[in-house]
């Protein structure tokens, strides 16, 4: 009787209760204070802001009082509206709670610090390997005859 016991309890344990409370809700707080923690915004609006630079540098003729106006439209709502979702769908508050804490931690901070420019190099890097593939791709199709 017991032998037969322990694998229905070994199943019970595997599933978990029927009745235990599913794991709570992220709500738009707990992702909201997450971003502000980990300043994503103020990364990501440098971001753009080098972009930004870069457009200006290309296009003499538009005035600096232009890319000066333009960053109006950096809505801190706005890009949250777009990340929140994602962050209440796939992480829980414990997660979030989790991560905010290796945030505050001197190797969080030195990573937050240094992500701007981490993003700008990886994505240097990611678009000269895309255009190096590219042209390897291009180069393999016309060598078969065929035209991309």
């Amino acid at each position: 009787m017991i032998r037969k016991a322990i694998p229905l309890l070994a199943l019970a344990c595997a599933l978990g209760r029927a009745d235990a409370a599913p794991p709570a809700a992220t709500t738009e707080a707990d992702a909201t204070a997450f971003l502000d923690a980990t300043g994503t915004f103020e990364t990501t609006k440098k971001v753009l802001a080098s972009m930004m630079d870069k457009l200006a540098a290309q296009h003499p003729e538009i005035p600096k009082t232009f890319w000066q106006e333009m960053t109006k439209h950096m809505r801190k709502d706005d890009f949250y509206g777009l990340i929140t979702p994602s962050l209440r769908k796939h992480l829980t508050p414990d997660d979030l709670k989790a991560w905010s804490a290796f945030y505050k931690t001197p190797a969080g901070r030195h990573y937050l610090d240094n992500m701007g420019a981490i993003a700008q190099e990886t994505m240097a890097a990611a678009q000269a390997w895309a255009r190096k593939v590219t042209e390897e791709i291009s180069q393999s199709a016309k060598s078969r005859g065929y035209s991309i």
